[in-house]
Parts: C-alpha cells; structure tokens; sequence
C-alpha cells in the first residue's frame, strides 16, 4: 500500500475568552493579591483560539507569534492490506519544531497605563514602569528547557516502536505501536518573569508548564493520540492538520495560586535608601539546561506545573484523515 503521511503538532495558548473573568484591575492590597495581578496580567496578553486545521510546518507562521509553545512532527506509515502495522520513518525533508513561543503586547492602552502610573508610585525598583512598557508593547519570546524533545522514527523504515521519553507522563495501552512522541517545557522570558515577581509580587519565579503527545498505531487502521499538559494554559493537538482535541486551562483560584507558586522561589534583595526599600537584585529563574533522575516523571520535576485534571486518549481512523488513499 502507499505509505501514509500524518504530521502531529501541539499548540499551547493563554485563552483571551477563558481569562476574560480577570480582565478587571484588582485590589492590590488584597490578601495574596499577586495571585490576581498575575491572573490580570495574563487576561490582558492573552491568544485568540487556534485554528481548527493547522497544517504541520506551516503552523507557527498561521499563528503569528499568538502562542505559548508550538510543536510539530511528520511520519510516513506503512500498513499491510489487514491494517496490520509494518514500517514507520520520518517523513523525508521534514523537520521537527520546539517553539517557546512569545508573550504577545498587552491588549489595552488604558489598562496598561493603570499599571505603570501605580507602578511608578509604589514600586520598589524605579526602572520597572520603562521594564513594563518594553515588555507590554512587543512579542516578547519565551524559554524553552533542555528537557524538551521530539523522538520519531529514523529516516529509514523501522518495524519497531519509537521508545518514548523515559519522564513522560502517559501511559500507552499494551499492543500499542508508538510512531511519535512530543514534549515541551516551556515559560516567558526573564523580564516577563521579572515583572511577576517585583512587579505583581509573585513569591516564586514563573514554572515550567508544559505540553507533551503521543501518537500510536492500533490495528485496523487506526491511530490513537494521546495528550497531556500542565492546569495553565490551553493545550491543543492536531493529527493530519485537523484539532482532535484540547485540554482548558483552570480558573479555579486556588489551583491558580498552585500553579504559579511551583516554580523557584524568589529572593529579592532589597536596600534602604532615604525614604524607601529599592529592589537591588532578585536571583535567577531555574536554568533552561535541565536533568531527569530516573523514575521522574514531567510532572514531578523540579518546577514544574501540576498536570491539568484531564488527559486525552482518541481512536482516529485513518479514513479520516486527508492522508487515506
């Protein structure tokens, strides 16, 4: 039979109409109210919904920079005349993507200057309002971790499984051929993280949240996808450029403040001047070059985000996809 083309990818987004509930300026005298002004913050640089059909390479360029992370691959699968599994390989001169993705400009000029008019009033570091300013008009790329990897087939016809990531978090069901295996760890950028916490008063740097897919084979032409991801933000995955499935971010505020307070913490040094406290230095987010012991999955990780309470597994029949012949 003529092998079978598929591409997978994964799109992670901060959901505008799902953080929409927090677009309203809170109190920022209120008790922990750094879990608001960051659930603020990010309604105002929130993504507009992915697309339905986002075909492979092409796909970070359909979103112009309006995502989080983006991850794709491409296999070519051979099947016999009984949907019996025989071969897989990457699909000649394809590539693998990891993007980080990018914090897009913050979406109104009104509540933006709310935020550097009281910054400039209150904040402990006098250079924060022009920090803002810089990273609230621009897209500003985000980090990636060492610990984030595509493993697909080689580009020669292989009759075995792919072997997965050794700390991913899915389980794949016995009988089960594996073809492709994505994960990504993924977190804004140095001045987007110093913002939360000098800024908005996070006790803990930004975490790593991440998103990872699995795609297998069953037989009797079927694929099977598996996703999983971090409670924050959206995740959504794709198979033969059509959305098979999405994972929501949380609104819940107390699996919010869970979220957010998982990464590093945060010291900031701080030195008297003649009136105030001034910021003199804050230590550093968690390296991007990362290690996993063994038996260490994504989700216990140092500085990981807790897993969203809800996973997919989907049957796709390969007749259903713009691949069958």
């Amino acid at each position: 039979m003529v092998p079978f083309d598929i591409d997978v990818s994964t799109v992670s987004w901060i959901d505008k109409k799902i953080m929409s509930i927090f677009s309203g300026l809170p109190n920022p005298l209120a008790d922990e109210a750094w879990v608001d002004l960051l659930c603020y913050g990010t309604s105002h640089t929130a993504n507009p919904e992915p697309p339905d059909v986002l075909h492979g390479q092409d796909g970070a360029a359909v979103l112009g920079k309006q995502y989080r992370s983006f991850t794709t691959f491409s296999i070519q699968l051979q099947v016999d005349s009984n949907g019996t599994f025989q071969s897989a390989r990457q699909l000649p001169n394809s590539n693998t993507v990891l993007d980080p993705g990018y914090t897009p400009p913050f979406d109104s000029g009104f509540e933006l200057w709310k935020g550097l008019i009281g910054q400039a009033l209150i904040s402990p570091d006098p250079m924060l309002p022009g920090k803002m300013h810089a990273e609230a008009t621009t897209f500003s790329p985000g980090e990636k971790s060492s610990l984030s990897q595509i493993v697909v087939p080689g580009t020669q016809w292989q009759s075995n499984s792919v072997k997965p990531l050794a700390y991913s978090s899915i389980n794949v069901r016995p009988g089960e051929v594996i073809l492709g295996h994505t994960l990504i760890k993924f977190r804004a950028g140095t001045q987007g993280d110093y913002i939360g916490v000098v800024g908005m008063g996070c006790p803990n740097h930004l975490p790593w949240v991440w998103c990872e897919a699995i795609l297998a084979y069953q037989d009797n032409y079927n694929l099977v996808l598996y996703g999983a991801g971090s409670g924050f933000p959206c995740h959504a995955f794709y198979v033969g450029g059509r959305r098979q499935g999405r994972l929501d971010l949380t609104t819940d505020r107390s699996k919010l403040k869970q979220i957010f307070s998982s990464g590093l913490k945060a010291n900031v040094n701080f030195v008297m001047g003649e009136t105030r406290m001034w910021v003199s230095g804050i230590n550093a987010q968690a390296p991007t070059q990362e290690t996993s012991k063994a038996g260490q999955t994504v989700t216990s990780q140092p500085f990981d985000a807790p897993a969203n309470d809800k996973s997919i597994r989907l049957v796709i029949p390969l007749s259903s996809l713009a691949c069958w012949k």
